[in-house]
């Protein structure tokens, strides 16, 4: 489990960085990705499933 908090940490420093250096707003980021995830991969469908994305969307048309 230490590695995988190291590891963890290390890549959330370098994101923390990079986003820094692009002058990108986290916040807005992960809202924003949270809001696609939640089109992909809507709840009713697809909670407790592996399946890829792309079988929900056959579902919604």
């Amino acid at each position: 489990m230490i590695i995988v908090v190291s590891v963890l940490a290390d890549v959330l420093i370098y994101s923390l960085l990079m986003a820094h250096d692009l002058d990108l707003d986290i916040c807005k980021i992960v809202q924003d990705k949270l809001e696609i995830n939640k089109k992909k991969y809507p709840v009713d469908r697809s909670y407790g499933s592996s399946l890829k994305y792309t079988a929900y969307e056959d579902q919604q048309k």
